[in-house]
């Protein structure tokens, strides 16, 4: 299992649905043990879709690394605190797939780049948000929290200065990051 992903990275994020499955970029994405922690925009597909079929896979294709984790999705804040727009997704995984052999090797990742300045400081202040939600949620047990079920979500009064280890993707669409 990975512990922690190069800046910028992009992972795949794929859900299914009555059409078929989905696959997305991500990049709000933090390492908690075996599980992962994704900021994901409420406004967009994917949201709802894990949330009418919480089993998941997200695929990481990194320097040393090919691999598929799948898992359960939960919901775990339906508005993120300090980036409203974006829900907080807990992927407890179940299975890891390792596509690697010892004759094959990933020699690089996929990188996010921002032209906008705007959507660069965006993009910080979601990973910043998302930092803060993973310290709160270890220093209490994060139980699942859905605001858009149970009411808006707590604000985690939490305050670190810790640079931002990956970047959320852009959206072309709707100008939300971290999901299509």
């Amino acid at each position: 299992m990975i512990s922690e992903l190069p800046a910028g990275s992009v992972v795949l994020l794929s859900t299914t649905s009555a059409d078929g499955p989905h696959a997305i970029p991500v990049s709000a994405i933090r390492v908690i043990g075996p599980d992962l922690l994704l900021a994901l925009s409420r406004a967009r597909g994917s949201l709802a879709r894990l949330r009418a079929e919480p089993m998941v896979a997200v695929t990481i294709i990194e320097a040393g690394i090919a691999q598929t984790l799948r898992g359960r999705a939960d919901v775990h804040c339906g508005e993120l605190p300090g980036a409203e727009f974006m829900a907080v997704v807990k992927v407890t995984v179940e299975a890891i797939d390792d596509h690697l052999r010892p004759e094959t090797r990933i020699e690089a990742g996929v990188r996010w780049a921002f032209t906008d300045p705007a959507t660069a400081e965006r993009d910080r202040a979601v990973l910043a948000a998302l930092d803060r939600y993973e310290i709160a949620s270890r220093s209490r047990g994060a139980e699942t929290v859905d605001g858009d079920e149970h009411g808006k979500s707590e604000v985690l009064a939490v305050s670190v200065d810790r640079p931002a280890t990956l970047q959320t993707s852009a959206d072309s669409t709707d100008d939300h990051r971290g999901d299509g």
